[in-house]
């Protein structure tokens, strides 16, 4: 009898890490080893394109134009095709134009929702339609960065609004325009600035309460029980700015002060309060005092940016260096920083690592960054066992079969 033997030569391949960045005149994302930078928008002066969210399949970004005028933009990151609102007419003051500050995916693709001073809005790309659904939120926050959360599934939004005397924690659905008030706290200093909300996991947000002037609190509560629970009492100067507000399992704040001594990163699962000795933002000897934070999928890098002050002959003069720093939760180590040539101006008052972006590898069962023999057996045994697994779908058929096994032998063969 004769033996057939089938040998199959399997090579690596590695999924895509990309840090999504936006400064004061360009956009765009750098590989997590710094050796490729791809700008969506180039260097150009004047710049201040607003990058605001990036799409569930990250395969989209938005982001807000700069401008008199501004307008929402929706960019596929791989054909670079780019969508565009309809919300200003430049030639008629007279017409009714919004100027949008801040926008969001939701889970309808033919729709956004923008924020526009005190008011949030949806946007309909079928029909160029505008519905308001918030109207005189007085503290969604600056410009670039607002004080709403998103829920993973983009069917929610958390918020603070803030009168005089309470503070409600809300939560907007986006489904049904409905508002449900999930915890009433009052103000015990009305003067701070600095409350916040974000959306954890398993449906988990936690928020800001400020103390005094400078320093806040962080409590945590479920969308469905209304007991909050403190994590971290006046501790809190500030907690870095994360564009990513949708589920989130750490943070990185400064304790009291803002300096390297201060920085601490709680873990919002387990309430662990990490104080980490090496997470110093140096560059040519010069120490940038960190304030952005985008974590890595698996919550065990984070990439961080910051400012550099020095005095100059009108003062003391702050500048965003287009770096960006990644601190190893696992080591305590700062990896080598990336610096983004052309990524800022001279002077730029920001410089802002978004998020961090690992491109799912399609066939890749074990989630190991490879194809190979493994993910055979693994899709061998959903076809058997008639399961699904958006990861097995390989010809996006909506079905797990006998082809889907065959493409992943012929894309690991070639």
């Amino acid at each position: 009898m004769k033996k057939i033997i089938l040998s199959i030569i399997f090579s690596f391949i590695l999924a895509e890490n990309w840090i999504y960045y936006y400064s004061d005149i360009a956009m765009g994302r750098v590989s997590v080893d710094g050796l490729e930078n791809e700008f969506f928008i180039s260097p150009t002066w004047p710049g201040g394109h607003n990058l605001t969210d990036i799409s569930l399949d990250n395969s989209k970004i938005l982001y807000v134009t700069e401008g008199n005028y501004p307008e929402v933009v929706i960019l596929d990151v791989q054909s670079m095709d780019t969508i565009i609102t309809n919300l200003n007419t430049e030639d008629c003051p007279e017409c009714e134009n919004y100027f949008p500050e801040y926008a969001l995916f939701t889970n309808n693709n033919n729709e956004i929702i923008f924020i526009d001073d005190e008011n949030l809005y949806k946007y309909s790309f079928l029909d160029s339609s505008v519905t308001i659904l918030i109207e005189d939120e007085d503290d969604w926050g600056d410009g670039m960065m607002k004080k709403i959360a998103q829920s993973p599934d983009k069917t929610k939004l958390a918020y603070l609004s803030r009168n005089s005397n309470i503070t409600q924690l809300r939560v907007f659905n986006l489904l049904n325009n409905e508002i449900s008030v999930i915890d009433n706290f009052i103000n015990i200093n009305n003067d701070c600035n600095r409350e916040n909300t974000y959306w954890g996991t398993g449906d988990y947000i936690y928020y800001t309460s400020c103390i005094s002037d400078e320093l806040s609190s962080l409590f945590k509560i479920h969308i469905s029980n209304g007991e909050p629970a403190q994590l971290l009492e006046s501790d809190i100067y500030f907690i870095f700015s994360a564009s990513k507000q949708s589920q989130l399992e750490k943070l990185v704040y400064t304790k009291n002060s803002w300096n390297s001594v201060s920085y601490r990163i709680i873990d919002l699962t387990s309430h662990e309060i990490i104080n980490p000795e090496n997470m110093l933002g140096i560059y040519q000897e010069s120490q940038i005092y960190l304030s952005y934070q985008a974590w890595s999928p698996d919550y065990s890098k984070v990439a961080l940016s910051g400012i550099y002050t020095s005095v100059g002959w009108g003062g003391v003069i702050f500048e965003a260096y287009p770096i960006i720093f990644i601190y190893d939760l696992i080591t305590d180590s700062m990896e080598p920083s990336i610096y983004i040539t052309n990524g800022n101006a001279s002077g730029g008052d920001y410089f802002v690592p978004s998020f961090w972006v690992e491109n799912e590898l399609i066939g890749d069962l074990n989630s190991d960054s490879t194809l190979n023999i493994q993910d055979i057996i693994l899709l061998v045994n959903v076809v058997l066992n008639n399961e699904f697994d958006s990861s097995a779908d390989l010809n996006s058929d909506d079905i797990i079969n006998i082809l889907d096994i065959i493409q992943l032998v012929n894309m690991i063969l070639n």
